[in-house]
């Protein structure tokens, strides 16, 4: 009850703020942005993956996607001026996407499949709150909504571009339980639910997610109230069946 209170509050608080969903990106901000992130994450790359974080930007891509590739040592994610531009998109929500991309490198348990570098969608959602963002902007002022905001953002262009009838909200989850872990795109309301329980995740953003095991780095709901993965994607303590590959958005 407390919780369905604390998202209906935080609801009212973007219905009543003076956030603006359609902050266009310039060409300059787009090629700042990707050059910041790639910069404050190269050492992480480096030290926990020994690869190489190479981000590429195609401003003239009216596209709204973006992508994560491995050649080898090098970490690759390429991203589209599309998306800078797309309605609903703000600066923050384009770092969110980045730290998606980034946790198809580094988002651990489960992966696409058996013995692929590759996390799933939902883990790479889950990755992009719980410790992309907060490492990103530890620095910042009210991280916490920042993350909030920019999760709404990014979904919100997502059901634009699918000219989804209802948007997904943060009061409205999701309650599907699968019986066996999803590793393709969830629906966007699981993928919303998930950003915002990445961020209301309390293990420290610190610890990695491990490659093998699901408790390590990640809130769990045999230990923890909030934070977990939802179940509308991720079942818990079971073996994840083996899916495609498309590492993009």
């Amino acid at each position: 009850m407390r919780m369905m209170a604390k998202l209906l509050f935080f609801f009212f608080l973007l219905q009543n703020s003076d956030i603006s969903w359609s902050q266009v990106m310039s060409e300059p901000e787009f090629r700042e942005e990707i050059k910041k992130f790639q910069t404050f994450f190269a050492g992480e790359v480096k030290q926990s993956a020994k690869g190489k974080l190479e981000i590429y930007g195609t401003w003239d891509s009216e596209t709204i996607n973006a992508y994560s590739m491995r050649d080898e040592d090098i970490f690759i994610i390429t991203i589209s001026g599309g998306f800078a531009r797309a309605p609903y998109m703000t600066r923050d929500s384009f770092a969110l996407v980045l730290c998606h991309e980034l946790g198809h490198h580094l988002g651990g348990f489960p992966k696409k499949y058996k013995g692929h570098w590759s996390s799933a969608e939902g883990q790479a959602d889950y990755f992009a709150t719980s410790k992309c963002l907060k490492k990103y902007w530890s620095t910042e002022m009210n991280v916490k909504r920042k993350i909030e905001e920019a999760s709404v953002a990014f979904i919100h262009a997502l059901a634009h571009k699918k000219n989804l009838p209802v948007f997904p909200q943060i009061f409205t989850p999701d309650l599907t339980k699968v019986s066996k872990t999803w590793l393709e795109h969830p629906d966007y309301q699981c993928r919303l639910d998930t950003l915002i329980q990445g961020n209301e995740c309390k293990v420290s953003r610190d610890i990695p997610f491990s490659d093998t095991d699901e408790k390590t780095g990640a809130c769990h709901s045999q230990l923890d109230e909030v934070g977990f993965r939802p179940f509308c994607w991720f079942k818990e303590s079971a073996s994840t069946s083996l899916s495609g590959i498309p590492s993009s958005i």
